[in-house]
This record gives structure tokens, C-alpha cells and sequence, in this order.
């Protein structure tokens, strides 16, 4: 309410203050957001529905989702032309997985990233890529990546703000589905891709 004017003009010291203030209390939000949800996925709490939804559908939800963060940074996500497969899995989870996905391609980048999206049939599975052309990942991080509280030891990615706990939730998901999320790529400043696996309906 001060920040927005409710109480008059504020010195600008204090603004800045309260303006950290509000981005702190955000980011402790999200961390108990993500640590509510890894319980609740370890504790075998959430049940996964199985069933039939449009993979090209939940990518262009999840931009759509996006876009507020994306126009922040000046990124830009695209769709690319793919198979418009459907996929056996949870809605809601696949929309976890891939916002948290985008998400930390929005954030583990050093310029307005370029995000690509593709879905595609292989291997009896659909498989969704999300590549980025951001920071990547160091050698000696990718063992680890998908590890609780996992976060990169460069200099750039400890400087990110983070829980280190969105790819370990997103693989635990993609799992409870009979999916797999791995990291197919990823070279330091050249960008990372992932693949999100999820199995077809039974004919």
C-alpha cells in the first residue's frame, strides 16, 4: 500500500527499502511454495491423473503463462513446429514442470534469452524439448543438477535467486507419470536443453 501510494509520496531511501523488502518477502513465498510441494510429492500425497491431453495445447499455456516474466526480460519463446502428439499425463503437473522450466530460463541468462519449444513422437513416448540459449551448465554441475537444493557454482548462476528445488520437483512429476525429465545438453554460455518424456495413451 505505501509502495503504491496509498500513504502519500515516500523519500526514495524508503522506497528502496520497502521495494527489497516486497522482493524478499516474494522470493520466501515461492520457497515455501516449493518446499509445500516436494513434501507433498515425497509424502506420495499427490496423485497424478492419467489422462489424454494436447501436448501443443499445454505448451502454448505454459508461454501464455510466461509472458508477463518474458516481456519483463525482453525474451522471447517459440513454439516450433512439432506433432501435435497426445500425451497420457497430468495437466496440472505438466504445467509445473514446464513453467518451471521456463522459468529458469528466464532467470540463469546473462542477455534477453531465446526459448524454444518443440513436442515431438519418439520412441513410443512424447518427448518435449525446451532449449535455451542462456547461461548453461558446467560439467562439473550437470551430475547434480536434479539433486534437492542443487544450485550452480558459478559465479553467475550463485548469483540468480533460487530454491535449488525446480528441477528436483519437475523429475519427481514427470516420474509419478511414468515420464522422465533429463538434461539432453548444455554447454556454458552457449545454452541447455531439456527433455520431458511423457508416455502416449494405450491404443
Amino acid at each position: 500500500m505505501a509502495m503504491e501510494g496509498t500513504f502519500g509520496d515516500l523519500p526514495p531511501a524508503l522506497n528502496d527499502v520497502l521495494a527489497t523488502a516486497l522482493r524478499k518477502t516474494e522470493e520466501a513465498k515461492l520457497l515455501a511454495d516449493d518446499l509445500l510441494a516436494v513434501a507433498r510429492m515425497e509424502g506420495k500425497v499427490l496423485t497424478p491423473k492419467s489422462e489424454p491431453i494436447s501436448v501443443m495445447e499445454a505448451l502454448r499455456d505454459a508461454g501464455a503463462r510466461a509472458r508477463p516474466r518474458t516481456a519483463l526480460v525482453k525474451a522471447t519463446i517459440t513454439i516450433e513446429p512439432g506433432d501435435d502428439s497426445t500425451a497420457l499425463a497430468d495437466r496440472a503437473m505438466v504445467g509445473t514442470i514446464l513453467d518451471n522450466l521456463l522459468n529458469n530460463a528466464l532467470i540463469y541468462t546473462d542477455h534477453a534469452p531465446t526459448i524454444r519449444m518443440r513436442a515431438r513422437r519418439d520412441a513410443g513416448q512424447v518427448a518435449i524439448t525446451v532449449t535455451d540459449d542462456g547461461i548453461g551448465v558446467t560439467p562439473a554441475d550437470q551430475p547434480r543438477i536434479f539433486e534437492r537444493f542443487a544450485r550452480g557454482t558459478d559465479r553467475v548462476s550463485r548469483e540468480k535467486p533460487g530454491s535449488g528445488l525446480g528441477l528436483y520437483l519437475s523429475r519427481g512429476l514427470a516420474e509419478q507419470m511414468s515420464g522422465s525429465l533429463k538434461l539432453e545438453a548444455s554447454q556454458p554460455g552457449k545454452g541447455s536443453t531439456f527433455v520431458l518424456r511423457l508416455p502416449l495413451p494405450v491404443s
